[in-house]
């Protein structure tokens, strides 16, 4: 038998949660709803999921999965919710038994599918995607989640093929266009059009910018010789950082130039040449024209093989000596950074980050090494909870940006999973080991160890989703080598500087294949 369960709700709530970070809503969950028949019972529960008001829809899931066990609606619901509660296991018991039911029913593949793309099973997510899009080959939404599933398995031009067919049908969904225009940046073959589709970000109203009324924008045409222009930084620290690179062309031209930014950047932007301001100190009348930080590209270099250098940032002096301390700290052992979450808001910082506990594992393999934690936000908390007296935290004693970067003068090499100190040891020319999931952020294409961005950087890189145990056997591989090489300086009252330290980790890498 197949039932009627609401497909048009169902594959788009799997959708919205395949693409933002859904949560429980803190609201008060009335302790008993009445209906007067099941009809209404369905009806509420599609509304609630459909709100993702989840603390509200379990408790009618279970209900109407208790009144009618045999309809795969209140099984697909508990899932739905079982997912964005992070219960992946009981999730997908959910949909399995609903597919038991009902092994055709479109609406549990593909948000089965979603939920196996969360649990780094990209080939099983694509099985069912595909099948949800063979049930119902009209549906916008079973194809716009089939290519999501091709994207995350960098499968990208099938991918591309998917949100093609999907704008078709609705050629102006802004978050369609935008994420079309990651597809194009992984592929690398129109990246005019990619980053012509990049605009689509500033109509999705998921970019928090100021509101610019009377200020004429920079269309990338109009001369900038004596004129005055606002650049807008948006996103997170690490864009930013790595669009200032672009700032000489407009200091060049340009009679002044201003940059609005958060202030743990103000400091260490204050040698560039601009002003660096907040957004709520932005007064249209003293500028000329105005441009988003991230929309440069589109006017000055599509191809980020080919941009600017990244310029050294400014540490002040009062930042250096805050970190002298680290100066009598053994000079015979090597001092590693690590960095293990970057910032929980960004949409995919569970699939690019680990958990503390890999990088404890890794202090206890390699003793003779001193590890200091770098780690900020939220996650900082892991070091009190698990990392006192196997790393020293510098996290609490940093203000801004630019202590931070003092501190990385210190460092032998960082050691992280992708985040925005990624960029900073770029600019600071610290020797970098970037540990990336199997489909990292755009920029980090193609897929080479190396980055003409930032010529310290090296990447170890995902071979399988979801596959850390290798990326971090690798990591030690190198990281013994360097300790063996730091002792043997050391006997020999020789130095291990940076170079050195860039040069050996090539060469292991050459010997494991990376």
């Amino acid at each position: 038998m197949t039932y009627d369960i609401g497909v048009e709700i169902f594959h788009h709530a799997g959708h919205i949660m395949q693409n933002t970070s859904s949560k429980i809503q803190n609201e008060q969950v009335p302790k008993q709803m009445v209906f007067n028949s099941l009809k209404e019972l369905r009806e509420t529960l599609f509304k609630f999921v459909n709100e993702e008001r989840y603390a509200i829809a379990e408790p009618l899931a279970l209900r109407y999965f208790a009144a009618q066990p045999e309809d795969p609606l209140g099984l697909i619901c508990l899932g739905i919710i079982y997912r964005v509660t992070k219960r992946f296991d009981t999730a997908e018991m959910c949909y399995r038994r609903a597919l038991a039911i009902d092994p055709d029913n479109a609406s549990a593949h593909t948000n089965l599918g979603n939920l196996l793309n969360d649990m780094d099973r990209n080939e099983e997510a694509i099985i069912h995607a595909r099948r949800a899009v063979e049930l119902n080959e009209k549906d916008f939404g079973f194809r716009k989640n089939l290519a999501v599933q091709l994207r995350d398995a960098k499968e990208f031009k099938e991918s591309l093929k998917y949100y093609e067919e999907c704008l078709e049908q609705t050629p102006d969904d802004a978050m369609l266009n935008f994420d079309k225009a990651f597809i194009e940046l992984y592929i690398r073959e129109n990246l005019d059009s990619a980053w012509k589709n990049f605009e689509w970000r500033l109509a999705t109203g998921k970019i928090n910018l100021p509101q610019i009324s009377k200020l004429e924008r920079w269309d990338g045409k109009k001369s900038l010789k004596n004129k005055k222009i606002l650049i807008i930084g948006e996103q997170g620290f690490g864009d930013t950082m790595l669009m200032v690179r672009f700032l000489p062309h407009f200091t060049k031209q340009c009679k002044s130039v201003t940059l609005t930014c958060k202030k743990p950047l103000h400091v260490l932007f204050s040698d560039l040449g601009v002003s660096v301001i907040e957004n709520a100190q932005i007064k249209e009348d003293e500028y000329d024209y105005y441009i988003e930080m991230m929309s440069i590209p589109q006017h000055v270099e599509h191809d980020w093989l080919k941009w600017p250098k990244a310029p050294s940032l400014y540490v002040s002096d009062d930042a250096h000596k805050k970190f002298e301390f680290l100066n009598k700290h053994n000079a015979s052992r090597l001092k590693i950074g690590v960095v293990w979450s970057g910032s929980v808001t960004f949409q995919q910082n569970a699939k690019r980050s680990v958990s503390i506990e890999r990088f404890l594992n890794l202090a206890a393999k390699n003793p003779a090494v001193q590890f200091y934690s770098f780690q900020k936000g939220e996650r900082e908390v892991d070091m009190q909870r698990h990392g006192l007296g196997t790393m020293i935290p510098l996290g609490h004693m940093v203000d801004n940006f630019s202590e931070t970067a003092a501190a990385l003068e210190h460092m032998d090499l960082i050691i992280m999973t992708d985040s925005s100190l990624t960029h900073l040891c770029g600019h600071q020319s610290t020797p970098q080991l970037d540990l990336l999931n199997y489909r990292p952020y755009w920029l980090y294409f193609p897929e080479t160890r190396t980055t003409p961005l930032y010529d310290t950087t090296r990447f170890i890189r995902q071979s399988a989703p979801g596959d850390w145990d290798e990326v971090f056997a690798y990591t030690d591989h190198i990281l013994k080598k360097l300790t063996a090489e730091k002792e043997k300086r050391v006997e020999k009252d020789k130095e291990l500087n940076h170079k050195d330290v860039l040069k050996l980790i090539d060469k292991e890498m050459d010997t494991l294949g990376l």
